[in-house]
């Protein structure tokens, strides 16, 4: 990549497609790239496919579609909150950020906000069989099968938990203390 730091990568079974930093990259081989400047600059935290659309998100509110990777456009939802991590499940995607942010959308067009009771930071987001797992902030962990109702699940940590995937039938989140001295 030439654009600077990769925040996230996707297949969209055609290609593969990067964003960072305010800039985009795609590749039909994994080896050689080429790269754009995102529109308005946006600085762009990850990016999925599904659906036949390509969606990224960042933060401020970033959100975008597009059908070929190139040509980006923005649903237009008045959205503040920064966007940390998006993800297609097979029929829906969802995209999490900050301060509970929750969103769903079947076609990567039509947005609605999902319904938790959490104001927690959203840092990661999977799907698989049936289920949406969003984790954060202090622990949280939210489950959804429909993507629109999140409910708190036990996660027996206090640690910020930055991610989670999908894989060999189950959920695994990983995190970290954000403590200077790195405990």
């Amino acid at each position: 990549f030439d654009g600077g730091r990769v925040r996230s990568v996707t297949w969209t079974g055609l290609r593969y497609v990067g964003v960072g930093d305010g800039w985009v990259s795609r590749s039909t081989d994994g080896l050689t790239w080429s790269t754009d400047a995102f529109p308005n600059g946006a600085y762009l935290t990850s990016v999925a496919a599904g659906n036949g659309l390509l969606v990224a998100v960042g933060l401020s509110g970033a959100l975008y579609n597009s059908t070929n990777g190139v040509t980006w456009q923005s649903p237009h939802l008045q959205l503040t909150e920064d966007i940390n991590r998006v993800v297609w499940g097979g029929d829906l995607f969802v995209a999490v950020g900050n301060n509970g942010f929750l969103y769903r959308s079947p076609d990567g067009l039509n947005w609605s906000r999902g319904l938790a009771a959490t104001e927690a930071n959203l840092y990661g987001v999977a799907a698989g069989s049936g289920q949406r797992v969003a984790v954060g902030a202090d622990g949280t962990i939210l489950g959804s099968t429909d993507g629109l109702v999140w409910l708190p699940r036990l996660s027996g940590v206090t640690s910020h938990l930055h991610d989670v995937e999908w894989g060999d039938d189950r959920f695994v989140a990983v995190g970290w203390d954000d403590q200077p001295d790195g405990s």
